[in-house]
């Protein structure tokens, strides 16, 4: 891709001191006080590219006779060297280094500075071959066709902005200044932007379309701009007044509602879990009460049992304490069947004391199982207890999560909301550049019935793809809140509508920065589409002209402004130029990045200015 820098500007004169300036490849910055030579600068470089027009004639000045501008390529770095002697219309060019110039035994070609631009001859015709834009046609008259070569006095007009331009209303693609020269402007921008010329140029075909229907979509569509106009402020109000966050932060609140709501459900699934578990222990725990109780009863039966025997041989006891003379049983004199009786009575003692051994077995047996029935039931209340803790616990955690969960949902809700409100925003902004296209399509129509055989001059996509680049230079600016920016191809305007405002309705400040967006944006778009041009831009005062209301919101967003205009300046890349001639100072931290030249204007400090 072609292209040029500037490396080194010099001003000469007989017995006088050089006036001299050093530039490089990226973002130069020539800043200070008024007065000190920057304008001077500005003027020199374009008389030095063929303008007719001196610098003027400031005191500084006296004595220099002769200006020189050293250029570099891009792709190769290949040094040429310009010479113009003041008020003379021819330019001199060598292949060599600006400190050489006059001891080089390099051949000087001569190159005119009047005349036919698309002479070889002629400084523009040499010019435009190192910008890559050689024998390019551009438009003079749509209805006849007639065409002329694209010079870099165009070039310079469009892309070299002096400090009384930058604040104009008119458009920054109008850059010839009068309404007969729109067509040759247009057609500029579309070689620039398309990379293709009019060397073919072929009418446009005849279409009968009825005026009136035309007008009538025309104002239907300017109807419809209008209302999508105030219906795009009400939101933007809207949304600026909305009290929520970032809505970048959706989705890490969707990631923590997530989160909890996961961690909840897990929580509410072990209070289930826990309170089914206590279900079952209290089952369990009435059944065993239940066995205790039985057991108990078992218990006191064998008890009484064992009582009751115990008592009948304790009697029987007392009763063989009474002597033998008589049977016990039948209380008969003791004989052959009273010892039958006597024996029945042994044998019914020994079966009692055998019965109550039986039963003080069971009781012991029993009394050891009451025990473990006892000791089941405490740890079963002892487990009830750890599930009612556990329960309560959990349930405390749920009951605090709620509330938590509650609040992610309601800032949720209303990022949502602005999301929708943003969402309709840019809905807004692409239905109003949809029917700024169908605006250009029917003013194409109603031309062409008003004028046979006219030409489209530039296809309106180019001019999307253009206002894009230019919205991000504003952007990085910041410009504005929920900025958009399309383009008005009407062909008295032709300029950009910045969120639904024409560009020319701000005041001359904002018109200032706006303009120099539009002008890196062309950059910019060149560049990212490797269109051929010389990739150097030069702003005189896109700065100091912005100069808002004395409030101190205002001036804290003058002060953003300058301070993101150097920052986005700062990352300018190698393989362009740009050049800024203002009274605004970058930040320090910034020097690095940026070349940065200050003027004083005190001999004591500094660099005094251009001259010295």
């Amino acid at each position: 891709m072609a292209g040029f820098y500037i490396s080194k500007i010099s001003v000469g004169g007989p017995n006088k001191k050089p006036a001299e300036i050093v530039f490089k490849p990226g973002c130069n910055v020539v800043t200070g006080a008024s007065d000190t030579g920057k304008s001077y600068i500005f003027a020199l470089i374009h008389y030095l590219f063929g303008k007719s027009e001196l610098p003027k004639n400031i005191p500084e000045s006296a004595g220099y006779e002769f200006a020189m501008v050293e250029i570099r390529a891009f792709d190769d770095d290949f040094v040429t060297t310009l010479y113009r002697a003041f008020g003379k219309n021819i330019v001199y060019a060598k292949y060599c280094g600006l400190d050489v110039f006059f001891k080089s035994d390099a051949v000087s070609k001569e190159f005119k500075t009047k005349g036919d631009v698309s002479g070889a001859s002629h400084i523009s015709s040499f010019l435009m071959h190192l910008s890559g834009l050689e024998n390019k046609k551009v438009l003079r008259s749509k209805s006849k066709g007639k065409t002329e070569n694209l010079s870099f006095a165009s070039l310079r007009n469009l892309l070299w902005i002096d400090e009384e331009e930058i604040i104009r209303q008119s458009s920054p693609f109008y850059f010839s200044g009068d309404y007969s020269s729109y067509t040759r402007d247009q057609s500029t921008l579309k070689v620039l932007l398309s990379g293709e010329d009019f060397n073919n140029v072929k009418p446009k075909e005849d279409k009968v379309i009825k005026e009136k229907k035309i007008t009538s979509k025309i104002e239907f569509a300017l109807s419809r701009i209008n209302a999508y106009t105030v219906e795009r402020k009400l939101a933007v109000d809207t949304l600026n007044s909305a009290t929520g966050g970032n809505p970048d932060s959706l989705t890490s609140l969707n990631s923590k509602l997530e989160i909890d709501l996961v961690e909840l459900d897990r929580i509410t699934n072990e209070i289930y879990l826990f309170q089914s578990k206590k279900t079952g222990t209290l089952t369990e725990l009435a059944y065993t009460n239940e066995l205790s109780r039985r057991f108990k009863v078992l218990s006191q039966q064998y008890k009484s049992d064992f009582e009751r025997l115990e008592f009948i041989l304790e009697a029987d006891i007392l009763s063989s304490q009474l002597g033998d003379t008589a049977c016990p049983v039948c209380s008969s004199k003791i004989n052959e069947a009273a010892f039958t009786h006597m024996r029945e009575v042994d044998d019914f003692r020994q079966a009692g004391k055998t019965e109550i051994q039986k039963l003080s077995d069971k009781r012991h047996g029993l009394e050891s199982t009451i025990i473990d029935v006892i000791r089941k039931q405490l740890d079963l209340e002892d487990e009830l207890l750890g599930i009612d803790e556990t329960i309560t616990y959990l349930t405390n955690l749920s009951d605090q999560m709620q509330p938590r969960i509650e609040d992610t949902k309601g800032i949720l809700t209303e990022l949502l909301a602005q999301q929708k409100i943003a969402n309709k925003i840019e809905f807004i902004d692409d239905e109003v550049q949809g029917y700024y296209k169908e605006l250009d399509r029917l003013q194409r129509h109603l031309q062409a019935k008003e004028k046979e055989e006219e030409l489209t001059v530039i296809d309106y996509f180019y001019l999307i793809d253009l206002s894009k680049f230019i919205e991000e230079r504003l952007r990085l600016w910041n410009y504005d809140t929920n900025l958009s920016v399309v383009f008005n191809p009407h062909y008295t305007t032709f300029d950009i509508v910045i969120s639904g405002k024409e560009r020319r309705s701000f005041g001359k400040g904002k018109r200032s920065i706006s303009f120099a967006a539009c002008v890196l944006g062309l950059l910019d778009y060149c560049m990212a589409k490797e269109r051929p041009l010389h990739k150097l831009v030069i702003l005189d005062s896109p700065l100091t002209t912005f100069e808002e209301k004395t409030s101190e919101t205002k001036s804290e967003l003058a002060n953003a402004i300058q301070s993101a205009f150097f920052k986005d300046l700062s990352r300018t890349p190698k393989d362009c130029q740009i050049i800024i001639f203002d009274n605004k100072r970058p930040a320090p931290e910034l020097h690095r990045k940026l070349n940065v030249q200050e003027f004083t204007g005190n001999p004591s400090i500094g660099r005094n200015g251009f001259f010295p």
